[in-house]
């Protein structure tokens, strides 16, 4: 496995997470990068990595809110299943986290938890918590037969790249209207993965180097 040296840093506030999250290239903004992202274009990703948009402030939308509050109870119940996984780092109440290659420290990324394995050599993990409403025949096709959505497994191989972690995952609660409710812990082997993982830490090394340090916007991918 390749490594990197990475650091993280450690806010107490919010407002000091956003300031430090400025100009970097973090686990959600990736996929945008490479056109695979449905609510960011890599236009976008490049007008907020130069300055010439600011970020929209969602934390206040209805999903948002439910997304958070439901995070820390998917992780519990998880783990209350699966007692092997010991978390690695627990921040206080309100803290966030933040994990960046010391190289090139316009890579970063804040995985919901870094996790060990105590079972299988301590090895290191990173746990990602999503929440979906499945309301459209297309949302049923992107997690059918245990598949990720493009832009969720791209932040899970980014939040991997960060902290160095040997496996990613991502728990997953996917509500089908008033109906029904299916949770998921879909499992990825940084062994399995690595070329991919090269492959978008190379496209993101190209994209900063020829797009934002020359302030020169990129052709708009169109998703597909």
């Amino acid at each position: 496995m390749k490594s990197i040296k990475n650091e993280f840093k450690v806010f107490d506030t919010e407002a000091e997470w956003l300031d430090f999250r400025k100009g970097k290239i973090t686990g959600t903004m990736a996929s945008a990068i490479l056109g695979k992202n449905p609510y960011l274009t890599n236009t976008e990703a490049w007008q907020l990595l130069t300055g010439k948009a600011e970020y929209k402030d969602i934390g206040d939308k209805p999903y948002v809110v439910r997304g958070k509050l439901a995070e820390e109870h998917i992780m519990k119940l998880f783990m209350i299943y699966n007692t092997q996984y010991q978390l690695e780092f627990k921040p206080k109440k309100n803290q966030r986290i933040m994990y960046y290659d010391s190289e090139n420290q316009f890579i970063a990324s804040t995985p919901d938890f870094v996790v060990r394995d105590t079972e299988n050599n301590n090895r290191l993990g990173i746990v990602e918590v999503k929440t979906a409403e499945i309301i459209k025949t297309y949302k049923k096709e992107e997690w059918k037969d245990n598949k990720i959505p493009n832009n969720y497994y791209i932040q899970v191989l980014q939040e991997m790249y960060t902290t160095n972690a040997e496996f990613g995952i991502l728990l997953v609660e996917l509500i089908y209207g008033s109906d029904y409710i299916v949770r998921k812990a879909l499992y990825v082997d940084r062994n399995d993965v690595q070329d991919d993982i090269d492959y978008l830490i190379n496209e993101e090394k190209n994209f900063y180097q020829e797009h934002v340090k020359t302030n020169k916007r990129p052709p708009l991918l169109i998703m597909q």
